[in-house]
């Protein structure tokens, strides 16, 4: 058998808050457990935490490569996130399609992308952020060239 603490509160109508500590008893019997809590039934209230949801989208552009960029090779695609409550990944698009996504930002929100096997012309890049309460960013989009022979 084991006992744990549980704290309450109310308030007195003379304005008074008072804390009510209970012994919370487990005891298995018959597989069922049993608890007392001493004036449960005065009209105590739990003590709760409210706690905000939240809202904000976070924050994400391209910062590399630069807008009308002429790439061949390997290059690194990069965003700059941000999200006072903290980003979760960022997801890098490539006319309109999913290319990557960067969970760790180990260096970076970044993305390797080798443009050997791509075909030259005109490219969309954008990147959507996640923070850790599920909103969404987006970045604006940035267009670049693929030109294998500079």
């Amino acid at each position: 058998m084991y006992s744990t603490e549980v704290a309450v509160t109310t308030e007195l109508s003379t304005g008074t808050k008072v804390i009510l500590v209970a012994a919370m008893i487990h005891a298995a019997f018959f597989g069922a457990a049993f608890f007392y809590m001493a004036n449960a039934l005065a009209g105590a209230a739990p003590i709760t935490r409210q706690t905000q949801r939240d809202v904000i989208a976070p924050y994400v552009t391209i910062i590399e490569p630069t807008e009308q960029a002429n790439l061949s090779g390997d290059n690194i695609v990069a965003a700059l996130a941000y999200d006072e409550a903290g980003v979760g990944q960022v997801s890098f698009i490539i006319n309109g399609r999913l290319a990557h996504i960067d969970r760790s930002a180990k260096f970076g929100w970044t993305m390797e992308w080798n443009t050997r096997d791509v075909p030259e012309g005109t490219y969309t890049l954008s990147a959507i952020v996640e923070d850790r309460a599920g909103n969404l960013g987006y970045s604006p989009t940035r267009t670049i060239i693929i030109q294998h022979t500079l």
